[in-house]
């Protein structure tokens, strides 16, 4: 056989499209005690469920390495920063949907 490589770093870039769904109890505006007041805590109030779904675009960027100690499998770590600023809200606000995450993972090989 050839040389084989021990370990590698990379770099990774992606875009794909973002779903998600919000929902929450929202109180009815037609509610006699729906205001502000600090006393409204201690009021019965009548709610309805508001569900919103959405999809979106996003992007990706990750950065990682392999380690291949042996001829089959080794081993793999991966940092990802995923940005999806899509789900907006009443007062025009963008929420990051993305997030960061650190993989770790066991990598298999079947090809020489």
């Amino acid at each position: 056989g050839g040389r084989q490589r021990f370990g590698n770093l990379f770099l990774r870039g992606g875009a794909g499209l973002a779903f998600g769904s919000t929902a929450f109890d929202a109180i009815d505006i037609a509610a006699p005690n729906a205001d502000a007041s600090p006393s409204f805590q201690a009021q019965p109030v009548t709610v309805h469920r508001v569900t919103e779904g959405f999809s979106a675009p996003c992007v990706s960027v990750a950065a990682g390495f392999s380690v291949m100690p042996f001829e089959n499998w080794g081993f793999q770590m991966m940092i990802r920063q995923s940005y999806a600023p899509w789900l907006k809200n009443a007062l025009g606000d963008k929420h990051n949907l993305g997030d960061v995450a650190v993989i770790v993972s066991l990598r298999l090989r079947s090809w020489q």
